[in-house]
């Protein structure tokens, strides 16, 4: 395989990841953490970490058909994605619970919300659990044949590349639509809490009943 050839596989790569991270359930996994956090920063880094999560276990999965021939199996696949729904639903109810909870005193909500937001700067790992079962299921298995075929026509060097280019896109991508899918919360953060409060409950609603929606088409 030619250099140009090469590089035009990757670049693809690339390009395959940007669009993947806005498929509908991953946006709306992502919204959900997003809209608890109070800046743009905190709301790329969700991004990231999701990105990152995905990367990592797509690259298990693509090593692990390059190296062995083990496929992701089509029964395995259907129910990870139900696990995608039953997720989506758990966050979405999750944070609605939080939206819809009594409003507490200022001070005490001031303390809170940066408590809350420094405990998970700290950790970020809900969206890295996202995104490795985001990466475990739904089009990931497509990934995985693709880079399969890149390698019995190539290398398997080449179809690691693909995934890790692959990632890198998903990452940039992620990170791109946390960011402006967090600009409202972000921008009611402040004098506006009541309008913060009621977007976080749309959201939360909206990521019920799309979960409920998804895990339909997927049973």
């Amino acid at each position: 395989m030619s250099g140009a050839t090469t590089l035009a596989v990757l670049a693809f790569g690339f390009m395959l990841g940007l669009r993947h991270a806005t498929e509908p359930d991953h946006v709306v996994a992502v919204s959900t953490i997003v809209s608890e956090r109070r800046s743009l920063l905190k709301a790329a880094t969700v991004g990231v970490y999701w990105g990152l999560g995905h990367t990592a276990s797509l690259l298990v999965v693509g090593l692990l058909a390059i190296g062995a021939g083990i496929m992701v199996p089509e029964s395995i696949a259907s129910r990870l994605e139900l696990g995608v729904a039953a997720m989506i639903v758990l966050l979405g109810a999750s944070l609605l619970r939080s939206a819809l909870a009594p409003a507490a005193a200022p001070d005490d909500g001031h303390r809170m919300a940066h408590s809350g937001e420094a405990h998970a700067s700290r950790i970020g790992w809900k969206p890295l659990i996202v995104g490795m079962i985001h990466g475990l299921a739904g089009s990931a298995a497509l990934i995985v044949l693709i880079q399969a075929e890149l390698a019995r026509e190539a290398s398997g060097l080449l179809g690691i590349g693909f995934l890790l280019l692959f990632g890198v896109g998903s990452i940039a991508g992620m990170l791109a639509m946390g960011t402006v899918i967090s600009l409202p919360f972000v921008l009611s953060a402040g004098s506006v809490a009541p309008l913060r409060a009621y977007l976080q409950r749309l959201a939360g609603a909206g990521s019920v009943l799309f979960g409920l929606y998804y895990g339909w088409q997927a049973w």
